[in-house]
């Protein structure tokens, strides 16, 4: 935490993130980092894109996951580091400074497949989706957007 922060201050500058990625001005603003060349490729794209999952999705999960004290610190491998320059995967894998166990990795791929199977109701596709096709009719709508910028973008509004 960085000094002189209030605790619990991530959560308010996540909440803050999360609604300003809801904002419907957030096609614009991708098509204005667009045009000044500050979004490179579609894997720029698709990252500024995620964005607006990860305070619903991801921070839920993880602090679900530690609420139900499904993950524990003693499920974690840790070791004493100082290289962090790695010559292949094999090497980064035996340097790593902390590591998760094989059935924490289990637990939390149990959890994010459990949430993604939850459902909510797409006010534009008229029925409840499961998070996973919520987040693929996302895209489908945005890359009609982007395929005609005539047509408007509306982003998903998540309640939560």
């Amino acid at each position: 935490m960085p000094t002189g922060e209030q605790p619990f201050a991530h959560v308010a500058r996540r909440k803050a993130q999360y609604l300003r990625l809801s904002d419907p001005s957030f096609a614009l603003e991708t098509a204005r980092r667009i045009v000044d060349g500050k979004l490179r490729n579609m894997a720029d794209l698709l990252l500024l894109r995620a964005r607006q999952y990860r305070a619903f999705l991801g921070d839920r999960m993880v602090l679900a996951v530690l609420n139900r004290k499904a993950v524990a610190p003693e499920d974690f491998v840790y070791r004493k580091g100082g290289d962090r320059t790695y010559a292949d995967e094999q090497e980064m894998a035996q340097k790593r400074p902390v590591e998760m166990k094989p059935a924490t990795r289990k637990t939390l791929v149990a959890a994010y497949e459990a949430m993604m199977a939850r459902s909510a109701a797409h006010p534009q596709a008229g029925k409840r989706l499961t998070y996973r096709n919520l987040i693929l009719q996302q895209v489908r709508e945005f890359e009609r957007y982007l395929s005609d910028p005539g047509q408007a973008y509306e982003p998903f509004r998540w309640e939560g």
